[in-house]
């Protein structure tokens, strides 16, 4: 039986998932860059406060991207294990997302105006046009 069988592919919803949180990655880190990418909660010297592309609707679109696909394997092959995996990367990303607010608005004196117009992980709908 087990050389006559064929790996499982994801049903659609999973598989969605999993492919709008790899491409949102991809979108995130092209519209980002490598030079600015770190793994750190401080951004570096020579960051600069990236508003466009998927950052135009959410502040942390790489995390959001991890949540997705990583959303996307958890339904494929659902387990409690795998449950309280994702959880536990939610859980870490919120933590990561508290200290990278805080130094960027300590950096960016613009980031309290990106705070409103912006979502944290997902859009918020209460896109507002920036102040000049």
């Amino acid at each position: 039986m087990i050389l006559g069988s064929r790996p499982r592919w994801p049903d659609a919803p999973a598989a969605a998932l999993l492919l709008a949180g790899i491409g949102l990655g991809f979108w995130s880190l092209a519209v980002m860059g490598l030079r600015q990418l770190t793994i750190w909660p401080e951004p570096r010297a020579d960051a600069v406060l990236v508003t466009h592309g998927p950052y135009a609707f959410v502040r942390h679109p790489m995390y959001s991207a991890a949540l997705l696909a990583s959303l996307g394997m958890l339904l494929h092959t659902f387990s409690l294990s795998r449950a309280a995996g994702w959880a536990a990367l939610l859980a870490v990303l919120l933590v990561k997302i508290r200290m990278e607010e805080a130094a960027l608005r300590r950096r960016f004196s613009a980031y309290e105006d990106y705070i409103r117009r912006t979502g944290l992980l997902w859009p918020s709908g209460r896109r507002t046009p920036p102040t000049p």
